[in-house]
């Protein structure tokens, strides 16, 4: 993992970073997401999201996408991937293909898991209207508390609103914590 910008609220300084980026080499997307995933562990900020943007493809990972996402899930952070891709790859990226799913998992269930969405984009239209949703998402986000069970195993979770039309995004459970003797 090469970190080029530590935590920041900076967006225009983001940008000028994004900017300066060239792909090389191979992709251990997994694994980068993992890491942040703990890093942002350790984060003061009460609200976060890991943003990750991405070909959409892992090609040298040591992690699985699923212990990526307990990972997240113990990190209490969603994540969102946007994917730039050719549209060629479009389908796959997208989840479509059995190809796409190498554990049986992609990123579009790394990120339901975790709270979070995919936003895929093939031109630069659609990375615009990418990146307007996630910034709308983000800025329209709630924090629900619940009494976490006094086992370790996993609970699962499904928030349900009465709005017609709202669209919720919550991670898909939590593993409990036990009790110490």
């Amino acid at each position: 993992v090469d970190e080029r910008q530590p935590f920041t609220r900076d967006l225009f300084g983001l940008s000028a970073v994004l900017r300066e980026i060239e792909p090389f080499g191979s992709t251990s997307l997994y694994d980068m997401v993992a890491d942040t995933a703990e890093r942002v562990k350790t984060s003061p900020s009460a609200h976060a999201a890991l943003v990750v943007i991405t070909d959409g493809f892992d090609t040298a990972s040591m992690k699985t996408p699923r212990e990526v996402a307990a990972i997240a899930n113990a990190a209490n952070v969603p994540i969102y991937v946007v994917a730039t891709t050719a549209p060629s790859d479009k389908v796959a990226v997208s989840g479509d293909e059995a190809a796409a799913r190498p554990y049986g998992v992609d990123l579009r269930d790394l990120a339901a898991w975790s709270g979070g969405d995919v936003f895929v984009a093939s031109t630069a239209l659609e990375a615009q209207s990418a990146a307007a949703a996630l910034v709308k998402e983000l800025r329209h986000q709630y924090v629900l508390g619940i009494d976490a069970a006094a086992t370790a195993e996993w609970r699962r979770v499904e928030v349900q609103v009465r709005k017609k039309g709202a669209i919720v995004r919550a991670r898909s459970g939590y593993f409990g914590k036990s009790r110490r003797s």
